[in-house]
């Protein structure tokens, strides 16, 4: 987005909001692509600092070239209220701009009554907008020494009452300098290139960087010019830092080549004292306990972008034991700058000889590793690596876990951007030796990190069989030695997790779905059966998000084959809100299970979908068995007619004489619909016992023989048939009396036939 847009959408914003309330629709939408565009400016820097004079508009102390009516309108509005600018910083919100806004839709004469916008910004305590300090003034050529203004430019100047007077600070020098850098400490949250000390956070050293490009104007306001600056100047510079505390001296030198090119007398001054002041920023923050871990790197930074390295490392050398850096620190310096100096095969032979490689740090050693693979020389990063792998074995604890942490960092690269098979079975044999038998834990976590990135890497690449063959080695190498080691077991079984990560296992997934049948049978099942438990929950868990039938069917296979390894994920399953899930898991137990999950099971007969019921029961008598009676006929008089249905099918099936009283009772029921009591009196007959023939037979016995009650025929014929299954022959005579007592119709011929089929088979 162009400034000229933000303004354009500012200056709507407050038409909306002096023509409807704050919280009007139309406002409250202008106010929203305000915020939105802010925001959208302040992705790239962390404040925005908008200044007026003379009618024109200052974005981040530069004049706006581009003009309109829209500038022009927010330029007479700041100088009206006499305002000299606003700070904008990022994470602006809403109501922020609009109190800010409010500011510029008072009239100038009712912001005056109320105390002026500095005293109402005061009390709105806004967090993300404050007034800018800086006034200015037009310098017109001849107005200072020639430094490059012209004319109808402009310049911030600091001292507002000195710029409106148009006279020199009659301060001494110092003093004019150190309110230069004095301003810069006030303006520090919209001038420094950092966010975290916006957001209340202490920045790391190498996020401070002041930006200090807003200088030029103000030394040219000072008489500084393109020459070198006098003596009275460069010790008033050189004052006014030493008054500056560590953490802002330093920010000040990693600011210095951001410092204006005009007037280059400012450039020179701080070059010259850059020296001493690095010195002194250096000393001061180790005094106040910052590390030397912290404090190192970016000091190494600083030094590459100086010109004034070796002067540099010349004061904080001469300020050893004095509360600045030690001698072996100096020298670590030293030696890091002399290295990133070098050729890249001068770092290569150098990294070769005996001990120069250790003298280096692990960023230096992955940097030179990383430079030689993106540059495709191989045979050098080999050489090196193998350099790093003979120190898996050294009596050296220390130097064991610096190579570990720079094996770890180049197994990273195995997915990304790859190594050469050449370069790939020398570090996985190295990593998976060393894990076997480290005997220290904090090197051997190196190792076990290390040996994650392996396996990602195997794993995004379907390589399966290898996942397999190397977790078999290492457990064979960790059980060879039987160090008693428990976090070398820990760490194994960390490994295994690892693999059944959900990241992970999304990878077996994609694979899963997009390889043959055959290839689930000899890979994706060996694989998944390797993993155990770990995979079979997340396996069971897909199962219930996978809208593709067919996915689902190949996950239900798997399952099934895996057995009882998958038994605790799948009883989990049963408590699934979704009702297919519900269903596939009453199915996966029915196949997988025994009759010890009859109790999980039973709890679904009272699913409210009628689906998981049927699927309930189903599983019940092929898990339980004749155990599985009980929860059948107990649920048998309160379920609906499907559901009854299957379960008098299963009853029939298992032929558990219990289950007669109950089966018998339901058959008598003449409220019953005819299609369950039929169902109900087939599955007595398929039990056969002889205590169903009472009630079977009051079924077939007519109520009299002219003006009849008889059950259906349909009833009396499956009684007939049931009664005889038994092979009892008081039975078999009950029904042939009834038989021949039955008057010439249609159903004594149906009954009779019945007889005459069961006389054949006998």
């Amino acid at each position: 987005m162009k400034f000229l847009d933000l303004v354009q959408i500012l200056q709507m914003t407050i038409k909306a909001l002096m023509m409807y309330t704050d919280v009007h629709p139309r406002s409250q939408q202008a106010l929203g692509s305000l915020t939105e565009g802010l925001n959208a400016w302040l992705s790239e820097k962390p404040a925005l600092h908008i200044a007026a004079s003379n009618g024109k508009l200052f974005v981040d102390s530069a004049p706006l070239e581009a003009q309109n009516l829209h500038t022009a309108a927010l330029a007479k509005q700041l100088s009206e209220r006499q305002i000299a600018g606003f700070i904008i910083q990022r994470g602006v919100e809403q109501d922020e701009l609009l109190e800010m806004l409010n500011i510029l839709i008072l009239k100038p004469s009712k912001l005056e009554q109320l105390g002026g916008a500095a005293k109402i910004m005061a009390d709105k305590k806004l967090r993300h907008i404050s007034l800018g300090q800086i006034q200015y003034k037009e310098v017109r050529e001849g107005d200072n020494d020639g430094a490059g203004d012209q004319e109808g430019q402009t310049a911030p100047a600091l001292d507002a009452k000195a710029a409106q007077a148009n006279q020199p600070d009659p301060t001494p020098l110092f003093q004019d300098i150190a309110k230069m850098l004095e301003h810069w400490k006030e303006g520090l949250e919209s001038t420094l290139q950092y966010s975290a000390l916006l957001d209340g956070l202490v920045p790391s050293l190498g996020d401070l960087s002041a930006d200090l490009a807003f200088l030029a104007p103000v030394a040219r306001d000072l008489e500084w010019g393109n020459s070198f600056p006098t003596a009275p100047q460069l010790e008033s510079l050189r004052q006014a830092l030493h008054s500056l505390p560590g953490r802002e001296l330093w920010s000040v030198m990693a600011g210095i080549p951001s410092l204006p090119a005009d007037p280059a007398g400012l450039g020179m001054a701080f070059q010259a004292l850059a020296p001493e002041m690095v010195s002194q920023a250096t000393s001061q923050l180790l005094d106040a306990d910052t590390s030397w871990s912290e404090l190192k790197q970016p000091l190494v930074d600083l030094l590459a972008k100086s010109p004034q390295q070796q002067a540099i490392l010349s004061y904080l050398n001469a300020q050893m034991g004095g509360g600045g850096l030690a001698q072996g620190q100096v020298q670590e310096l030293v030696r890091q700058v002399d290295w990133n100096q070098q050729t890249l095969d001068e770092k290569v032979r150098r990294a070769l000889m005996e001990e120069t490689l250790w003298e280096l740090n692990s960023d230096q050693r992955l940097e030179l590793l990383r430079n030689l693979l993106d540059l495709e020389q191989f045979d050098s990063f080999l050489q090196i690596l193998e350099r790093i792998l003979d120190e898996l074995t050294s009596d050296l604890v220390v130097r064991r876990e610096e190579a570990t942490h720079d094996l770890a960092g180049v197994a990273e690269w195995l997915r990304h951007p790859g190594l050469p098979l050449e370069i790939q079975g020398p570090l996985i044999q190295g990593l998976t030796a060393h894990f076997g038998w480290e005997p220290v834990l904090a090197v051997h976590r190196n190792t076990a990190k290390a040996l994650e990135h392996v396996f990602t890497c195997l794993v995004a690449h379907e390589e399966f069989g290898q996942v397999r063959e190397l977790m078999e080695e290492i457990e064979g190498l960790c059980s060879f030695i039987d160090d008693k080691q428990e976090w070398r077991g820990l760490a194994m079984a960390k490994l295994r997790a690892y693999l059944s990560a959900e990241d992970m296992m999304a990878f077996t997934m994609n694979y899963l779905h997009g390889i043959d049948p055959e290839k689930v049978l000899t890979e994706a099942i060996p694989y998944f059966e390797f993993l155990g438990e770990p995979a079979a929950r997340y396996l069971v868990k897909v199962l219930g998000d996978e809208p593709d039938r067919r996915r689902r069917g190949r996950l239900l296979d798997i399952i099934r084959v895996m057995g009882p390894i998958a038994l605790p994920a799948v009883i989990e399953g049963l408590a699934s809100p979704a009702w297919y899930f519900v269903r596939n898991t009453l199915n996966l137990l029915a196949d997988m299970g025994d009759a010890g999950m009859v109790k999980h099971v039973a709890a679904c007969l009272t699913h409210g979908d009628g689906r998981v019921r049927a699927s309930a029961v189903r599983a019940l008598w092929k898990l339980g068995g004749p155990a599985a009676s009980a929860p059948l006929v107990a649920a048998l008089p309160t379920s609906d007619p499907e559901t009854q249905l299957e379960i008098l099918f299963g009853l029939g099936q298992i032929q558990a004489p219990a289950a007669v009283p109950g089966i018998a009772e339901l058959a008598k029921q003449s409220g019953t619909s005819l299609k369950v009591r039929l169902k109900a009196v087939e599955a007595l007959g398929q039990i056969a016992s002889p205590t169903a023939n009472p009630t079977l037979l009051e079924l077939l016995r007519r109520k009299g023989r002219i003006f009849t009650s008889a059950e259906p025929t349909e009833l009396r014929v499956a009684a007939a048939r049931a009664m005889l299954a038994t092979a009892s022959p008081q039975a078999d005579l009950a029904v042939r009396q009834v038989v021949a007592d039955e008057p010439r119709n249609h159903d004594r011929d149906a009954l009779q036939r019945i007889l005459d089929l069961h006389k054949a088979r006998a």
